[in-house]
Formats: C-alpha cells, structure tokens, sequence
C-alpha cells in the first residue's frame, strides 16, 4: 500500500522514513495506519481515511471540524491534523491513531485525565460553543456541513435551536429518503406534522427552561456505541475514554442522547453520573420525550440510508408524540365529544389511545340502553359532533355490549337532571381508570352446526371456567366481558372483554403460565380474534 504524495506533504513527512498499512474498517471509508519517524527519532502513528469522489471530501472536511471542535476536552477524542485531495484522486483525512484496549484492567496502574467518558462528555455540552465569525451572539449549526453516516447535513447558522431541528434534520433527511426511497405520502405527512406542530411545543425557545431556551454547545452528533471506545489517543500516554467518527454541531445537548437511547450501550449509571453534571432541560417531566424527538431523526436517517425496518420506528415515535403534543386544538375538540356525550348519556366517556397504532382512539362509555344510544345518532348534538371532527377522524367501527353491568354514573344530581336516576357503581369505569394500560379483546365466533346462541354460550362457559388464571395474572386489575348486542351475520356472534394491566407485556406473558392451557379451551369455539392494546387519554 503507497501513501499518496498530498498526505505526505500536508504531514510534512519524509517518504524513506513513512510506511502505511491497511488497518480497521468502516462502512463508507478505507482506512489504514501511517508510521513514521520524526526529526528528534521518535516514532508516530497516524490513523487515515480515504474515500472516492465530492462526497468523502465534505464527509473529511466535516469529521475534521467536528474532532478538533470536541477536542477542546482534549482526553475525549483524536486530534485531527489534515484533509484534502490526493494527488491520485480521491480524499483523505489524517488523525491521531488510538490504540483501542478492550480491558479495564489497563487502567488500574495508570494515570490519565482522570475522566469517565460521562463525565468528559457531560464537560462538553455544559461549555458554550463559540460564537461563529460574523455574529455576535451564540448560533445553533456549524460552520461547515457534516456526514452522519453518508448523509450529507446542511447546518447554516439558526438563531432558533426549534428551526434548526425542524429544518436541517427533520425536513432534510425527509427529502434525502424520498431520493433514496421514493416518494412516501404517509411519511412525508407525519414528519411535517413533527415539524409543525411537536417540534415547537417539545423544544421551542420559549418553552424550554421556562421560556430562556437553550445554550448552544458541541455535541459528536453520531454517538452511538460503535463510536466510542477505550485505548491510548496517539499511541501514548495513559487509557482514556474515547469517542471518534463525529458529526458535530452546536446544539442542544439532549440531542446527543437520541442515538445514544437508539442503539443503546449507554446504561443508567452512565446516565446518572452524566446528568449529576449536566442537569436535565427543564420541564424536566418531558425529557423523555424530548430524547424520543432527538431519536426520530437517527430512524429517519437510517430509513434513508438502509431503508427497512427504520421506518416503522420513526412513525411510532412519531405517533406518539403526536398524541402528546401534536395539536392542542384536537384534544380540546375530543373534550368537548367527550362532554356532549356524558350529558346525553348521564355516565362518564373513556377516549383510549391505541399502543399498537395510536392514531386509533377507542371511545368507551355507557347507556342506559341501545336503544337510547340509536335515538342519539340522529340527533343535532350528535351532528354537531360530527361537523366538528370531520377531517380529523373517521369512525371504524361501533358496537353494544351486554355487560355486567353499567358504568359509574356521573354525581347524583347531574344523573337525576338527565335520567332521572342514579346508576349502580360499574367495573369496566374502574378498570379503565385504574390500571395504566387496558386490553381489549375480540373474540369472532362461528356457530358451525350448532345455533349462534348455543355457540356464544359455550364459549362464555369455558371462558368464565378458566378466567380465574387470567384474573390472577393482571391482579390487582378486573376484567368485563360482554356479549355483542348486534349480530355480525347470520352464523358468527362476538363476544368482546376489556381488561386491565400493569403493560402490554403482563398481558402477553399470560401464555407462558400454566393456567393459559385450560383458558386456551376457547379457541375451540373461535373463528377469529382481535387483541388490542390502549392508554386513557387524559381530557
């Protein structure tokens, strides 16, 4: 392997005393070792980067500033010394070699910086970056484009840390996947909506640390676990925690933690001694969410450059926000569905957001009858309902349940105003209001021979047989099962149950027991089943 005469001369190295070797790996670059003997006969080792084409140019340039832009915590990542074209065409990047160790033992007799890489990193994005040449105030971006991956980002200067997210993460890499991908309607909407509506709510100026926003600091940008390590900076010097392969910006510091939560190899007690240095943003209770936003671009970047899997989680993260935070305007109309409905029906109303898909909203309540519901339809209020949500929702699916009994009625006086009586307390109120997660469950089943009354029985007996290991199971939560009021055809009738649970994975771990054999009995009576999971709105 020939070094190239520019890195050569951009080291000012001497050819007789310089070799180079093939050394590591990565995705989108060549890389190797330089060794070389200096003036005074010491040696030194260079870590080098090559790639092809305008694209390893800007991918150098940008990893160039980004190292020498964290090295301002000189123990935390390789100093880089040169990029630029080869003379044989191409680029290159040159930085310290790091000798990577994989045991901790290597640090027990020696004395470096002193510094967990929590605690280096916490130093980093507690230290303002500096003020860009031409401004004079702190600015979010950086002065040259940077590679995540092989993406290319746009990181012009933004007074606003909201519009530099909004529009050179989110809307940036959303066109990069339409190129990559093609043209995605459905992707293309819900990260607009992101942008418009979560960003500003989540992360605005005004709305962070109780409207002064945030500082603009130095964040690697790309931290994932592959991206860090342990060794010797230079080939010298004592161990010490170690970070490499930046894509640096001046950012919140939050937004490091999103690929860092995505890939994962960053523990609590890594995170715990970090924000015991770097405290959380306030409000401090939508943290979480905020490293969720931070995380959404690092799905949509792998989307764009992988394709895949990466999209399903983008939309989840995406549609879970936007059931927290995505319009403020549509909750508001849900409360007043939510209200015209317990004054028609005199018992309280549940809106649940579906786990599994949460743009599905489950509106679960109770009438004196059927009947009573079937007159309310019709009705002007009823309409008026409808005026209101159309374009925001569209009805799927209504049914009438038989159950044990009706729901908690609401305060004696209101019940008396609108029925002119007051009902007796019910369970499915109570489980939908304790338990933080509810499931709800279909259950299609075919008469056969048999006639569908006789069908549904059978099924309900083997059911209520059994259902003792099922309630002992999501204790201390109750179950409600109720038969379908309407027939679905001539030879199927549907019996539906609503349960309560801790989480999804209480419910889904109730067939690894030993009582789930017996409670399995019913599949003999079911033709097809319909298991869903949701979390009350809070209206």
């Amino acid at each position: 392997m020939k070094l190239d005469a520019a890195i050569l001369r951009s080291l000012s190295l001497e050819p007789a005393k310089t070799t180079v070797a093939s050394h590591g790996g990565s995705g989108f670059t060549t890389t190797a070792k330089i060794t070389t003997t200096l003036n005074d006969g010491t040696r030194k080792h260079f870590f080098l980067k090559t790639g092809q084409g305008e694209d390893a140019e800007v991918m150098f340039a940008g990893e160039h500033a980004s190292l020498n832009a964290i090295h301002t915590i000189p123990s935390l990542c390789p100093q880089s010394f040169a990029h630029g074209k080869m003379d044989n065409g191409g680029a290159f990047l040159v930085t310290d070699f790091i000798d990577i160790v994989s045991s901790r033992s290597s640090l027990r007799d020696e004395q470096g910086s002193g510094l967990s890489l929590a605690q280096k990193l916490a130093k980093l994005h507690t230290t303002p970056a500096s003020i860009p040449e031409g401004y004079d105030r702190p600015m979010f971006g950086f002065p040259i484009s940077t590679c995540c991956g092989n993406t290319e980002q746009e990181n012009d200067f933004t007074e606003s840390w909201a519009d530099f997210y909004a529009r050179h993460r989110l809307l940036a890499i959303l066109r990069k996947s339409e190129k990559t991908n093609g043209k995605d309607t459905q992707l293309r909407s819900l990260v607009e909506k992101t942008a418009k509506e979560v960003v500003p709510r989540l992360i605005g100026d005004d709305h962070l640390n109780n409207g002064k926003g945030v500082t603009p600091v130095v964040v690697h940008g790309d931290l994932w676990s592959g991206n860090k390590g342990r060794g010797r900076i230079g080939g010298k010097g004592a161990v010490e925690d170690v970070v490499f392969d930046p894509s640096a910006a001046y950012a919140h510091g939050e937004y490091e933690l999103g690929i860092m939560r995505m890939f994962g190899g960053f523990g609590e007690s890594f995170l715990t001694e970090y924000h015991s240095i770097c405290p959380k943003t306030e409000p401090v209770e939508e943290y979480e969410d905020r490293v969720s936003l931070y995380e959404l671009y690092h799905h949509l970047n792998h989307h764009a450059i992988f394709g895949g899997g990466y999209k399903s989680g983008a939309i989840s993260i995406m549609r879970d926000l936007h059931r927290k935070y995505g319009n403020s305007i549509f909750l508001d109309d849900l409360t007043h569905v939510k209200k015209t409905l317990e004054a028609a029906s005199g018992h309280p109303f549940y809106f649940l957001s579906q786990i599994e898909d949460p743009t599905y909203i489950y509106i679960v309540g109770s009438w004196p009858s059927a009947e009573n519901h079937w007159q309310f339809l019709p009705s002007r209020a009823n309409q008026e309902l409808l005026t209101l949500m159309k374009g925001s929702v569209e009805v799927m699916w209504m049914l009438h349940i038989d159950s044990s009994g009706p729901m908690q009625a609401l305060p004696k006086e209101s019940a008396e105003t609108v029925l002119g009586a007051e009902y007796v307390a019910p369970s499915v109120g109570k489980i939908v209001d304790e338990a933080p997660v509810i499931s709800i469950s279909r259950y299609f089943i075919s008469s056969g021979k048999r006639s569908p009354s006789m069908a549904q029985k059978d099924f309900i007996e083997t059911f209520r047989k059994a259902e003792h290991h099922l309630k002992a199971h999501q204790a201390p939560y109750d179950l409600v099962l109720g038969q379908r009021i309407e027939t679905t055809s001539r030879d199927m009738v549907e019996v539906i149950t609503i349960a309560g649970w801790n989480h999804v994975a209480q419910h889904l771990s109730f067939a690894d027991t030993p009582g789930y054999q017996e409670f399995a009995k019913i599949k003999e009576f079911v033709d097809a089943t319909e298991i869903k999971h949701a979390k009350k709105l809070a209206l």
